[in-house]
């Protein structure tokens, strides 16, 4: 396996030539690697995809807060379940494969409002 460190004194010719050619072929894929990482750079920047992105995200912690905030209230009464519900569906909606930490702990937090509602029913 080539490197780029000196070879020995006493390399041989075969060893001289595998290492010309790595030089070689290390240097047209430098040249490409930086032409390529230059032309994304300017792509990135012409369609303002790192823009949207961080809008996108800014956007997606702010569902992610609201739904934490609704799923920390108790829940007394249906209405306040049915709105827990669509919280979490709609952040389910817009967010199909990545879930926060705090998303984890909205499931208990309902099932825990659904016993506290169902047992004050249950009560009465």
């Amino acid at each position: 396996m080539a490197t780029d460190r000196p070879l020995r004194n006493n390399a041989t010719e075969a060893m001289r030539a595998r290492r010309a050619n790595w030089l070689a072929t290390a240097k047209r894929e430098l040249k490409i690697g930086k032409l390529y990482k230059v032309q994304t750079t300017r792509l990135r920047k012409v369609s303002g995809m790192d823009t949207a992105k961080a809008r996108a995200a800014a956007a997606k912690k702010s569902l992610s807060d609201l739904v934490t905030a609704i799923m920390e209230q108790p829940g007394t009464t249906m209405e306040g379940m049915l709105i827990k519900a669509q919280a979490v569906t709609t952040f389910n909606k817009a967010i199909a494969r990545k879930y926060p930490l705090e998303g984890e702990l909205w499931a208990a937090q309902l099932a825990a409002s659904v016993l506290q509602l169902a047992s004050e029913g249950a009560a009465s």
